[in-house]
């Protein structure tokens, strides 16, 4: 049943995020990477998801080629809607979409 929610946790992320024209690098797993691409400007999305209280960790060269910077969202079963809905709406601020 966890693992079941976890799933549809990381399905119902990627759906979302979807229309805001960010690049999923992989769906693979329940850990979601998303290209932002520049180093600096992935710290400052990092630092604003931080601020409404998402974890999100922000993974940059050596760990990430350079200019492929991204953040890295962990879903997990115990995440709400209502929290997925949270961050992608901040991304989608970020993104100029709201």
């Amino acid at each position: 049943q966890r693992r079941q929610r976890l799933w549809d946790n990381q399905r119902y992320f990627v759906e979302r995020m979807a229309p805001l024209g960010y690049q999923i690098l992989s769906t693979a797993t329940p850990i979601v990477p998303v290209l932002i691409g520049d180093a600096a400007q992935c710290q400052r999305h990092a630092q604003a998801l931080r601020k409404e209280g998402i974890h999100v960790d922000a993974i940059q060269f050596p760990a990430a080629p350079l200019g492929q910077a991204r953040l890295r969202f962990m879903m997990n079963a115990g995440h709400t809607r209502e929290q997925i809905d949270h961050a992608v709406a901040v991304m989608a601020r970020l993104a100029g979409r709201v």
